[in-house]
């Protein structure tokens, strides 16, 4: 019974705070790999997620803080797990799944290393989203790194 009523109120409180997405339903797959799909070259040159992700992406800027729209957009990309936290093993199987070839092994790192300085440290009762925030900064860092081929 106590293991009911910490769940509850854990759920409770990620739905409840300003700062968090709502909290992931009891019966959702974690990760969401649903969400997964690669990479898409841009007119920027580099890869990001497809359309309908980054609607998704954008959509969390306009309902969370700055400080926390980070768990948002995790979360539209499918790289929470069932307590609504990254993990390295998400992330490492995120990278392997969706990311092209040439950029596997410096994505890995580079999450890792993320992970390392900030996504450990992931409060989700912290309304303010310290490490979320510099989580998220830190990983969409990336996004310099990750050029598409260029034309013959």
């Amino acid at each position: 019974m106590l293991r009911c009523v910490v769940v509850i109120v854990v759920f409770i409180g990620v739905s409840n705070a300003q700062n968090n997405p709502a909290a992931p339903a009891a019966t959702a797959a974690f990760p969401d790999t649903t969400k997964w799909s690669p990479l898409t070259c841009r007119p920027s040159g580099v890869f990001l997620p497809n359309d309908e992700r980054m609607a998704e992406i954008h959509a969390c800027k306009l309902m969370h803080t700055q400080e926390c729209v980070f768990l948002c957009q995790m979360k539209a990309l499918g790289l929470l797990n069932a307590k609504g936290l990254p993990t390295v093993k998400i992330y490492d199987k995120w990278v392997n799944d969706v990311f092209p070839t040439e950029h596997k092994e410096m994505a890995t790192a580079f999450f890792r290393s993320c992970f390392k300085s900030y996504g450990q440290f992931i409060d989700l009762n912290d309304t303010e989203c310290k490490f979320a925030k510099q989580f998220g900064e830190c990983t969409w860092g990336i996004v310099p790194k990750l050029t598409c081929p260029k034309a013959a």
